[in-house]
């Protein structure tokens, strides 16, 4: 980020200009989305807890109210006011990080973050398929990379690390069905000689529904994912049903609460569409967030089914943007 952004960013929202601006965006209501945290034992790279305690210290400070996504959708639904600079936080997947590095924090703020888990993964039936690809470039031999690489004819890997080269092979088969991820996936370990485990391995690993039920013990909150984690609009319409249901049903046989929100698998506008929302809606989920970028307006005609998330910063300026008034006026000006 440029010095001179950074300087425009944190002008503006100075207090001064933050309070001026928030009676004028004062039905607008952030989400954040976090994935992964920094597990430095496990080579896992991601959130700084840190960075994540100074944002919840900033907007205590800046008293802004933390609310969950379930009562963003509610409010929605019921048209029923939220507390003023209402904000949400959204965790996707249910990696034993994400748990151990943030609950304790969240807690410590009274902040109701909503953790959306994949159940087939925290049951310990599956892994999340994505983390097969990252762990077989993270392991794999030299010698076999190139043979790797023949197995993907049309993606150029020319230069690029390993992370970049299982970068490109997910966002590959991201195009594909779970039966096809599946059986791809079967044919490259078989053609390189390669023993995938079928537990996770430590840096993949999901976290436990007893760290959940210790998660809603805080006042935090679990909510469904799937049970697999398919991109749902590359599946049949009978299939994402049951990945949605069978989720909540896992949830609620494992847990003593289930938020009634769903979250959508990579969350693009390619990865879900109307038929997802009406299966969501059918299913009498309050609402589902997308991962798609903006602001979430109490009144102005809102998708309940497609709330939008602002990926989590790593950075103070883009909290800062993101947080205030500042985005939801950029967006003003883009729609203009």
């Amino acid at each position: 980020m440029g010095t001179i952004k950074k300087i425009l960013i944190n002008t503006l929202a100075l207090p001064g200009f933050d309070s001026l601006a928030t009676n004028y965006y004062k039905n607008n209501i952030p989400i954040f989305m976090l994935h992964r945290f920094n597990q430095k034992e496990y080579g896992v790279k991601g959130h700084d807890p840190e960075h994540l305690r100074f944002t919840l210290e900033f907007l205590r400070k800046r008293k802004f109210n933390f609310v969950s996504v379930e009562d963003v959708a509610n409010s929605i639904k019921q048209n029923t006011s939220l507390p003023p600079r209402s904000i949400a936080f959204t965790l996707d997947d249910g990696y034993f990080d994400q748990v151990d590095e943030s609950a304790l924090i969240f807690r410590e703020y009274d902040c109701p973050a909503t953790y959306f888990v994949v159940s087939g993964f925290v049951n310990d039936e599956l892994w999340i398929w994505d983390s097969k690809i990252y762990h077989l470039l993270d392991t794999l031999e030299e010698a076999k990379l190139e043979l790797l690489k023949q197995q993907f004819p049309t993606l150029q890997f020319q230069g690029v690390s390993r992370d970049a080269i299982a970068e490109k092979i997910v966002f590959f088969l991201a195009d594909h069905s779970m039966r096809d991820i599946k059986a791809i996936t079967k044919t490259l370990v078989q053609t390189l000689d390669y023993d995938m485990p079928d537990k996770a391995p430590p840096k993949y690993a999901s976290t436990s529904w007893d760290k959940l039920e210790k998660v809603l013990s805080y006042g935090l909150k679990v909510a469904p994912h799937t049970y697999s984690h398919p991109l749902l609009s590359n599946e049949s319409e009978e299939d994402s049903k049951w990945e949605i249901e069978k989720c909540r049903n896992d949830i609620k046989a494992n847990l003593s609460s289930c938020s009634n929100i769903f979250c959508y698998p990579v969350g693009r506008p390619q990865d879900f569409g109307v038929r997802e929302q009406n299966i969501v809606k059918d299913l009498q989920y309050a609402g589902a967030v997308s991962a798609q970028p903006g602001v979430t307006n109490r009144l102005k005609n809102t998708n309940l089914y497609s709330m939008p998330r602002f990926g989590f910063p790593d950075n103070r300026e883009d909290v800062y943007q993101y947080a205030t008034w500042i985005e939801a006026c950029k967006e003003r000006i883009r729609r203009k």
